[in-house]
């Protein structure tokens, strides 16, 4: 059956968020021009590093339909054991990313799709991209860097990571949790391995990583964004606290990634705006939300689920990250799924001390256009967006538009845009960085590219891409497509066609 994609929601001046799709259980692999299965989605100071005691575990296999109350109290890792980035790191100081030499680093990137919920559904597999399969990740890695991006944001399914809820055996359950004394068998746990060799395989080409609490559900449920009948949640709940503990151990030696706390918070609902002081209170420290796990797509933006679950906020996911992984950035965002700045520092820094104690904290917005579909998608300046919000905030810490597009697929507001924020970046007063939504060919979900093969921009592709030509990431040259196919005029003045 083909996958259909449902277009995304506006609610109060903000672009509603949904993920779903519709998929046949015999479904290996999607086609290069399959819709989106992203049915609705909204779719920032150096420390030492310290080393953990990791808990073990005397468990054995768990049976894969076993729900998450059995394992609530069950130590998520006995060891770290992710492939490290080798010499690549990245660290915080002051207002700015530093690499391994102490230079500033500008994140500028592209989020890949399939990874937050292939794993939840039966010979889907892991990954969108066809040209990609496990340990073998050469081709979309060449794709990209045609581009020059120097961040992948891999987003994570807590299911598929934690093998819970019966997530399917050939992607994700395999005998979770690790037996007492392994030093790590990565068959134990197929995501886990997968995710694990696919990050340090970007690492090693050069590439940093934000890793992404993307998909996430409360109790048993099972969150798969399969058909009409799975749309994201507000708030991370009780299974994210196992989820963080084990991610942050299994990539603590691993310098070259960040964590991308939440994707998008976005209490009290998904209809009234939670640009409040309890709506930012609730992102912090958490609040009573509902579940919109089995939510019917097409009532997402006009209906709340009458069960409810009692959300946990981005304290509690730092300070688990924090029990085990002391050294990596961090990105937290606000409420309005990530789209609101105004109240950031008053929230994560209040009274000038940031939530986290390794002050490792970046801020996340999401960014898209046209004007409407997101809070920041006033001005396509970023000095002026959200009424200068989004600039005040990086006069104090880096901050990444960790999804920016445009829902129309066209390049004419992410350029300009795009154009601005590197233009503040060139001034040397701020870090901020970016990463296109996303990396797929789909129609329109919005799409960077038309080939995965190849890397070739879509329309609204060529808004990142030409802005990376211009500004001497992306070779001028490269074997894989003609640049002047997509951008016209000489570089650093090129522009999409």
């Amino acid at each position: 059956m083909p996958i259909v994609r449902l277009g995304r929601a506006l609610s109060i001046l903000v672009g509603v968020s949904l993920l779903g799709f519709v998929a046949s259980a015999s479904a290996v692999q999607l086609s290069a021009n399959s819709p989106s299965r992203r049915a609705i989605d909204h779719p920032r100071k150096v420390t030492t590093t310290t080393t953990a005691t990791l808990p073990s575990t005397t468990t054995t296999a768990a049976d894969p339909t076993t729900t998450t109350a059995a394992r609530a109290a069950v130590p998520t890792t006995t060891k770290q054991a992710a492939p490290v980035g080798g010499g690549l790191s990245i660290a915080i100081t002051g207002n700015r990313f530093v690499n391994q030499h102490g230079q500033t680093v500008v994140l500028r990137g592209v989020n890949t799709e399939g990874t937050q919920y292939d794993c939840a559904q039966s010979g889907a597999g892991f990954y969108d991209d066809t040209t990609v399969s496990p340990g073998d990740y050469s081709t979309e890695i060449e794709a990209m860097k045609a581009w020059g991006i120097n961040l992948v944001r891999v987003n994570l399914n807590e299911e598929c990571w934690l093998g819970i809820n019966g997530v399917p055996a050939s992607t994700s359950q395999t005998g979770y949790p690790v037996p007492a004394g392994d030093t790590y068998d990565r068959s134990v746990n197929a995501y886990m391995h997968e995710m694990g060799q696919y990050v340090a395989a970007l690492n090693a080409s050069g590439i940093y990583t934000e890793i992404d609490l993307h998909l996430n559900a409360p109790g048993s449920e099972l969150i798969s964004d399969s058909g009409s009948m799975d749309a994201q949640n507000p708030l991370p709940e009780s299974n994210s606290d196992p989820f963080w503990k084990s991610v942050a151990a299994y990539f603590h030696n691993d310098h070259a990634v960040i964590f991308g706390i939440f994707n998008e918070p976005f209490p009290p609902n998904a209809q009234g705006s939670g640009d409040t002081a309890t709506g930012w209170a609730c992102v912090i420290n958490g609040c009573t939300v509902p579940d919109y796990t089995d939510e019917d797509a097409n009532q997402y933006s006009s209906q709340v689920p009458s069960s409810t679950y009692q959300g946990e906020g981005m304290r509690q996911m730092i300070d688990d990250i924090r029990e085990y992984n002391a050294a990596a950035p961090l990105l937290a965002g606000g409420p309005d799924f990530a789209g609101d700045m105004d109240q950031w520092l008053a929230s994560y820094e209040p009274d000038g001390a940031s939530l986290d104690p390794s002050h490792q904290l970046a801020a996340s917005v999401h960014i898209y256009y046209p004007a409407g579909n997101s809070p920041c998608s006033d001005t396509t300046n970023v000095r002026t967006v959200c009424g200068g919000n989004v600039f005040s905030v990086a006069t104090s810490v880096p901050v990444v538009v960790d999804e920016v597009g445009d829902m129309g697929c066209s390049n004419s507001s992410v350029f300009p845009f795009l154009q601005s924020v590197d233009a503040a970046d060139a001034s040397g007063s701020v870090d901020i960085g970016y990463a296109g939504w996303s990396w797929s060919t789909y129609n329109c979900d919005p799409n960077l590219i038309t080939s995965y093969s190849t890397g070739a921009p879509s329309q609204a592709g060529e808004a990142e891409y030409c802005e990376l030509l211009d500004l001497g990431a992306a070779p001028q040259s490269n074997p894989l497509f003609s640049p002047s196919d997509y951008c016209t005029g000489p570089v650093p003045d090129a522009t999409p066609r």
